[in-house]
């Protein structure tokens, strides 16, 4: 046995104050007591007086989590749902506010550019893009919990909706002259009567004919409208069974890989532009590669003025980003809008020179002045839209959640999942009323956002003013815009998401099975399409952590000489393992899949170590197994059983809570009772080694200075002598 005495002591503890110069005086008793080594568990729990914490029941978790978000007070859940009740009164107006209209005004100048590109990659006219940069954000602002994130536009969202709107469009609003029977700003579909110039011509009209095989009836705003509203309904759904965190189903790996394969699907879809040539759009598996084969039989076509412009404008953009921003962010207080530039001076140049007439160059067209009139997306078309709509929100709201996570974390404050799910719900059920593709955060807009000093949601109020006016009054000025000048502002966008393919030679070194994910991923988005690729992504991703699940790693300890610490004893040279004594740790979750394995590797163990000397106790160490189930208590009844009839004694030390519960509900200790239970190693390598030595069992005593080892016969005696000199 080890004691331990400590004395008693009354000790009087004085403080004096670094200012008042004053003493204080506190007076500790220290109580006399014993450590009576080994502890066994219920002498432990007993000594140290054990108590169990109980659990609340479901109807108790339930109304703890009611009065913890004050949803019963009719106030506090309107200040719930709409952030800005708690937020704008404690708004600091003096310091606050002249930062905000400079972010805000900067980032409706990145929006315009934006907004007008993307918009042509749903195949919607580059108005909705503007629109898209106004009514969603407006709500966002009222109900976002992020103080940073710059909603609108973006590139993968516009894409994975052109798949529905290029299937569901019907082909005869966009060639016929004759106006469509509804509301006006539904009636443009980016190309003015009269007139087939533009990204939604034939194309357009032979994807659809060929994806729905009948008459629609719809417009692509129509469609693009009913798309935005699924969205929205599953992102009230998901935020109202607070399911905030789905997007933990896709890891890094995981969205790196989705995100680089979309960047090369998007420069696909915009490769006709560049080149200013006419390709049928291709949907489904291996359309990348359709349309780069395209692209070569139509070669001869090719108009050289809008290859010219579209690589002249993405290599001058190129090395603006590369050469030029950072040397006169020191001089310039904002960001410089060079997308904004670019397409002022497209548009400048454009109707200078006559581009769409001398020399046939598609331009964006007809932009209709004013908002449009509120009209409530195809209902009937819904029910078609339901996994198309799912997809797009979770996808939308992991880009959003991450971001939103980033930059929370950058400024300190936080952001609420669930909360961020209603917003954009919300905000996507009202846009689509006023001919709204999905949005989404942009990672670069949402960084210009926080570097031109915005503090509050305000600024998006801001941002929202502002194309108010361009709305109203400033449409029409980029109607001889090239499209080439805005394909090449989307490639040069896309840039930042094509370097991630550096991230699938990290995550290899890394771990092997992540960057078996990226790369699946990004080969199924290339190769299979958008959709394809998520459902693969997230299905391996889950396999992941399955197989990771079923890893449980069980290593053998030995102790440190003079003390009671264990640790591994094959990295450590002075870790000596016991001669009778088996310690291992396991490590992980066991359950009925991993159960076996378990069971094996310490018999394997066991095995191994009587090679040397005859096992007589196996210690488990159980602090790092985090769950097991009943199967696994069952396989360590039978496995016990077994041991006890090679005269073997199994001793499990550390057990979490959780884990020592299930074994007291399957009646693990009815028939081994909790002597085998101890709270530390230590306290079981005691009660193994102090055993009296009957029928040639080992004895061992252990002082707090050396290790004084006996055996039962001499020669034994000297082996493990030279094993321990070897080791010292």
């Amino acid at each position: 046995m080890e004691y331990t005495r400590l004395h008693d002591r009354k000790e009087t503890v004085t403080d004096y104050g670094s200012l008042s110069k004053k003493s204080s005086t506190l007076e500790v008793n220290v109580h006399s007591f014993y450590d009576n080594r080994p502890y066994k568990q219920n002498e432990f729990d007993q000594v140290c007086k054990h108590q169990s914490v109980n659990k609340p029941g479901v109807l108790e978790s339930c109304k703890s989590k009611l009065v913890e978000s004050q949803c019963c007070h009719p106030f506090a859940l309107l200040v719930n749902l709409f952030p800005i009740l708690d937020w704008l009164p404690k708004y600091k107006w003096k310091t606050d506010l002249s930062q905000d209209v400079i972010a805000g005004i900067t980032i409706a100048v990145v929006h315009i550019p934006q907004g007008m590109a993307y918009a042509i990659l749903a195949a919607v006219p580059p108005i909705v893009g503007i629109y898209m940069a106004f009514f969603p954000v407006f709500i966002y602002m009222l109900m976002g919990t992020s103080r940073h994130l710059s909603m609108g536009t973006f590139s993968v969202i516009c894409m994975m909706t052109s798949k529905a709107v290029l299937m569901y469009s019907d082909p005869k609003y966009l060639l016929s002259d004759a106006p469509p029977p509804i509301h006006s700003i539904h009636n443009v579909s980016g190309i003015p009567p009269g007139s087939h110039n533009g990204s939604l011509t034939e194309d357009v009209v032979r994807t659809s004919l060929y994806a729905t095989g009948y008459s629609t009836g719809l417009t692509p705003i129509q469609v693009a409208s009913a798309v935005c509203f699924v969205v929205g309904v599953w992102h009230v759904i998901l935020g109202a069974l607070k399911l905030g965190s789905l997007s933990v189903l896709m890891s890094d790996s995981m969205i790196s890989g989705f995100t680089s394969g979309t960047a090369f699907i998007v420069i696909a879809s915009q490769i006709k532009h560049v080149f200013g040539i006419s390709l049928p759009r291709h949907s489904g598996p291996l359309k990348v590669i359709m349309t780069i084969v395209d692209t070569i039989n139509n070669f001869d076509k090719t108009n050289w003025l809008a290859l010219e412009i579209a690589v002249g404008v993405t290599l001058a953009l190129i090395f603006y980003m590369q050469f030029l921003k950072g040397p006169l962010s020191k001089y310039i207080p904002i960001p410089l809008p060079i997308e904004l530039i670019t397409v002022v001076l497209g548009t400048l140049a454009s109707s200078k020179f006559g581009l769409k007439e001398n020399f046939g160059i598609s331009v964006v067209g007809h932009i209709p002045t004013g908002l449009p009139v509120p009209e409530a997306p195809p209902m009937w078309l819904v029910p078609k839209l339901i996994l198309d709509g799912l997809v797009i929100a979770i996808i939308a709201f992991s880009i959003n959640i991450s971001m939103a996570s980033i930059l929370a974390k950058k400024m300190n404050y936080k952001v609420n999942s669930n909360q961020e799910l209603l917003a954009s719900g919300f905000s996507n059920i009202f846009a689509s009323f006023f001919s709204c593709v999905p949005f989404a955060a942009s990672l670069s807009r949402s960084l210009i956002q926080m570097q031109s000093g915005g503090q509050t949601q305000l600024t998006s109020g801001v941002c929202c003013g502002c194309l108010v006016f361009v709305l109203l009054y400033v449409g029409p000025f980029f109607e001889p815009l090239p499209h080439c000048v805005l394909t090449a502002i989307v490639i040069v966008a896309m840039k930042g998401m094509i370097l991630q393919m550096h991230d699938f030679v990290t995550y290899w070194r890394e771990s092997v099975i992540e960057g078996i994910v990226w790369g699946a991923t990004f080969s199924s988005v290339v190769l299979l399409d958008i959709d394809y690729g998520l459902v693969i992504g997230i299905c391996l991703s889950l396999v992941c952590v399955i197989f990771m699940s079923q890893k449980v790693l069980v290593t053998r300890l030995g102790r440190i000489f003079t003390t009671d610490i264990y640790v591994e004893s094959d990295r450590y040279k002075s870790a000596f393992e016991i001669p009778g004594v088996v310690i291992l740790r396991l490590l992980g979750g066991i359950n009925f899949v991993t159960k076996d394995k378990v069971v094996k590797k310490i018999a394997k163990n066991i095995k191994a170590a009587s090679q040397e000397f005859e096992t007589q106790f196996v210690i488990l160490d159980m602090m790092a197994v985090s769950s097991v189930d009943s199967s696994t208590v069952k396989a360590f009844q039978q496995f016990n059983k077994d041991l006890k009839a090679q005269d073997i004694t199994m001793k499990f030390v550390q057990f979490t809570e959780p884990v020592r519960k299930v074994f007291q509900r399957c009646n693990f200790f009815a028939e081994f009772d909790e002597s085998c239970l101890f709270p530390t190693i230590h306290d079981a390598v005691l009660d193994s080694v102090t055993l009296t030595n009957n029928n040639g069992r080992l004895k061992t005593s252990f002082t707090n200075l050396t290790d004084i080892i006996t055996l039962g016969s001499s020669s034994t005696l000297n082996s493990l002598s030279h094993k321990v000199s070897s080791k010292l």
